[in-house]
C-alpha cells in the first residue's frame, strides 16, 4: 500500500500529521484548512485521473467523497477507500478536533478512522460513498489495475476512471517498479486526452 499524502486545494493551506497508537500516521489538517478549501488525501501508489468528483463534490456541499466498502466486521456500516478521498476543508478541522480529543487505538485503520468521525461530526447524510468499478458496477468511476490482463490498456483506464490504484497485488513476475511505469502511463494518457479536450466517460473494460 503506498504511503498517503494529503494536500489543501488553497495555496496559504498547510498540512500536517498525527499519530494512532501503533505510530501510523493518521492525516490531520487543523488550522491548515478553511472552511471554502478542499483536502485531498492520496496515496502514492494511485492516480487522480479527473477532479470532476472533488468539485461536484464541493458544489453539492459534502462533507466527504470517496469510494465506498462494507465493513466486514459491521455489515450495515460502510466505511472510505484510504487510497484517496476528499473532505471539505470544515469538515477537515471537525474531524481533526473530535481526533485530538479521541482515544485512538493500536492499528486503528486511517480510513475507518477519519470517515467515522467525519460522519459523527457532520452527519452521514453529507458523506458520498461510490461504489467501485466491478463486473457488476460497470459504472464505477474508481477502480484498481488489472495485473492480470494482457490488455489493460493506461488510454482506456484514462478515459474510463477518475481514480485508479496500482497498489493491489501484483503477479509474482511483474516487477516492483512496473507500478512506478503504470502511473505514468496512466497519467500521460490523461494528459493526451486533456489535450485532445476528451472528457472522461464511462467504457466497459
Amino acid at each position: 500500500m503506498g504511503r498517503g499524502i494529503a494536500g489543501v486545494l488553497s495555496p496559504a493551506a498547510a498540512t500536517c500529521a498525527a499519530r494512532s497508537a501503533s505510530g501510523e500516521l493518521l492525516p490531520r489538517w487543523p488550522g491548515g484548512a478553511a472552511d471554502g478549501d478542499t483536502v485531498v488525501k492520496i496515496d502514492s501508489d494511485t492516480a487522480l485521473l479527473s477532479g470532476g468528483w472533488v468539485r461536484e463534490m464541493k458544489h453539492n456541499g459534502l462533507a466527504l467523497h470517496a469510494a465506498g466498502y462494507r465493513v466486514p466486521r459491521n455489515p450495515s456500516e460502510r466505511s472510505a477507500y484510504g487510497n484517496c478521498y476528499a473532505l471539505s476543508g470544515r469538515a477537515a478541522m471537525m474531524a481533526a478536533e473530535a481526533l485530538e480529543c479521541a482515544a485512538i487505538p493500536p492499528l486503528a485503520p486511517e480510513d475507518l478512522t477519519i470517515c467515522r468521525a467525519v460522519m459523527d461530526v457532520c452527519g452521514r447524510e453529507r458523506v458520498r460513498l461510490d461504489e467501485p468499478w466491478t463486473p457488476l458496477n460497470r459504472a464505477g468511476r474508481w477502480s484498481w489495475w488489472n495485473w492480470d490482463s494482457r490488455t489493460a490498456n493506461p488510454e482506456d483506464y484514462a478515459r474510463s476512471y477518475d481514480v485508479v490504484s496500482v497498489g493491489n497485488p501484483r503477479p509474482p513476475h511483474v516487477p516492483k517498479n512496473a507500478r512506478r511505469e503504470v502511473m505514468r502511463a496512466l497519467c500521460d494518457a490523461r494528459l493526451n486526452l486533456n489535450s485532445q479536450s476528451i472528457e472522461p466517460c464511462q467504457t466497459e473494460t
